[in-house]
């Protein structure tokens, strides 16, 4: 392999072109409220598409009541597990 042989766009790329043509410094908050309002996004996204076939549910009054009995109960186990994990639930820890 003789040299000059390596005609490769790679090898005659500055970093600085790289930088220049990746779009330049991004100021550091800028950037970061491009991550939280892609975060805000996703989260919405997730919270559409599980709350559609809830809200189908919703529209008969039997599966309504199941919908509303499985939150409540799931709201209830989740403050158990809470409370039995920091303690708030044993009379010798409190006071």
């Amino acid at each position: 392999m003789a040299d000059g042989a390596d005609n490769s766009a790679a090898a005659t790329t500055t970093p600085n072109e790289l930088f220049a043509l990746a779009g330049g410094e991004v100021p550091f908050w800028a950037n970061m409220v491009k991550y939280a309002r892609f975060s805000i996004s996703i989260m919405v996204g997730f919270a559409y598409m599980f709350g559609r076939p809830v809200a189908a549910l919703l529209k008969k009054p039997q599966t309504a009541a199941a919908v509303v009995a499985v939150g409540a109960g799931g709201y209830v186990f989740f403050k158990f597990t809470i409370e039995t994990m920091l303690g708030m639930n044993d009379p010798s820890t409190m006071g």
